[in-house]
């Protein structure tokens, strides 16, 4: 198993860089969350920050200050 994983290695360090980055993207993805749990959480965290902003812990940017900011970001 140790020559196996010896071998895939000095392969993958010898792919083009595109190459290698969709083998990480890969590998990761084999490992990640289920999409379903990852879907529950998001619900979870926007159901907080909405509570969170109707309380009044939270403010929220005009459109117009994030399509600037957003504008900004992506200039760069």
């Amino acid at each position: 198993m140790v020559n196996i994983l010896k071998d895939i290695t000095v392969k993958a360090v010898q792919l083009p860089r595109h190459q290698r980055l969709v083998l990480a993207g890969f590998l990761l993805d084999m490992d990640g969350p289920d999409p379903k749990e990852l879907d529950q959480a998001w619900d979870v965290e926007i159901k907080e920050r909405v509570k969170a902003f109707d309380a009044g812990l939270i403010q929220s940017d005009s459109i117009e200050v994030i399509q600037k900011k957003m504008k900004m970001r992506f200039a760069q």
